[in-house]
């Protein structure tokens, strides 16, 4: 894979307080190819029409990992005797496999 090296994973974990199975926030940072199909609008300009963002990646998981590293930070402050472990994992490569390659 291409520039596999320069591509970052973050995985972050907060210990629970019991052997329970984890909590796990999962995301991806990544985008897929443009594909063959040619775009109405420029995929690199993210042009706004209206309330409609049009772009590559504009309707992705970027706000969803966001949310979910906010989130774990949130319990790691607030919560006291947390049971679960909880588990943020967010990679590069949604289409081949982030967490399962070698």
């Amino acid at each position: 894979m291409a520039n596999r090296a320069l591509r970052t994973t973050l995985v972050a974990q907060l210990r629970g307080s019991k052997d329970y199975l984890p909590i796990c926030f999962t995301g991806h940072l990544d985008t897929v190819s443009l594909g063959a199909s040619p775009w109405q609008k420029n995929p690199f300009s993210g042009e706004t029409d209206g309330d409609a963002l049009y772009g590559r990646g504009a309707s992705d998981m970027k706000s969803g990992v966001a949310a979910m590293i906010l989130a774990a930070g949130e319990l790691s402050q607030t919560v006291t005797g947390l049971a679960e472990q909880v588990e943020q994992l967010t990679g590069f490569v949604q289409d081949t496999g982030t967490f399962t390659e070698p």
